[in-house]
């Protein structure tokens, strides 16, 4: 390894981009007489160097990951950022979209609040029983994150944005599928126990809770039904 002192006037990261090195050849930076001073490590190996290489693609995969959405942005000359990725425009009236909106926001209501109901009733095997309480919390945080992805759908407006459109509406068939299994599952499980054990004392919280869930898969179903109803077109192809 060669350590190397550049003077630069411009922004150091712009002076990577252009040597085409990554980020992480970059130690350390101070300030120094007014200007920009950067310690550099430069590896003596070239960039057709299979070494380098392999350096050079884990960026381009990280840079692809979780982070791949800040190329959508570009810098403004006033400083600010804009958006140039790929947009999805709902394909329907302005009309027609608030009223499926609020169809699906009424259906994450109803869910939403009948998935927090039955936990505030006391019914057999909500106590204790693993294959009750697992199942429940299941649907719990399904709906909850089924919910939280319709919140951001309509925050997101029309066009959305793709890091939007790839959160939300992509997004809302896997939702959909962990809440059906969540509500089932605890409809089954709280039957196993009632077969098992019986209800006791405990028959009004039963049938509530079994109400409330009965309601949640009802809704999520057609929550799905409605959602995949809804036609997005891009600007352009995915990336």
């Amino acid at each position: 390894m060669k350590l190397k002192f550049y003077k630069l006037d411009a922004n150091p990261c712009d002076f990577i981009d252009f040597c085409g090195y990554s980020l992480y050849n970059v130690y350390y930076s101070v300030m120094k007489g007014g200007s920009r001073v950067m310690l550099w490590w430069e590896p003596d190996l070239q960039k057709d160097n299979p070494d380098v290489q392999n350096l050079q693609k884990k960026q381009n995969k990280r840079r692809r990951g979780r982070w791949s959405d800040l190329d959508d942005f570009t810098k403004a000359p006033d400083g600010s950022y804009i958006y140039i990725g790929v947009t999805y425009t709902f394909q329907g009236t302005p009309r027609e979209r608030r009223k499926q909106l609020a169809a699906l926001v009424g259906l994450a209501a109803v869910m939403l609040a009948a998935a927090v109901a039955s936990g505030c009733v006391s019914a057999p095997g909500t106590g204790r029983c693993v294959y009750v309480v697992l199942p429940y919390c299941l649907c719990l945080l399904a709906t909850c994150s089924l919910a939280w992805g319709l919140g951001r759908l309509i925050a997101g407006g029309d066009p959305l944005r793709n890091y939007v459109y790839k959160a939300t509406v992509r997004q809302f068939p896997l939702r959909c599928v962990l809440t059906v299994l969540g509500a089932a599952a605890t409809l089954i499980g709280e039957a196993v126990y009632l077969i098992l054990h019986g209800a006791g004392d405990l028959v009004f919280g039963a049938s509530f809770f079994l109400f409330c869930h009965g309601l949640v898969l009802a809704g999520v179903l057609l929550f799905r039904r409605l959602s995949r109803a809804m036609q997005w077109t891009g600007s352009e192809e995915d990336r």
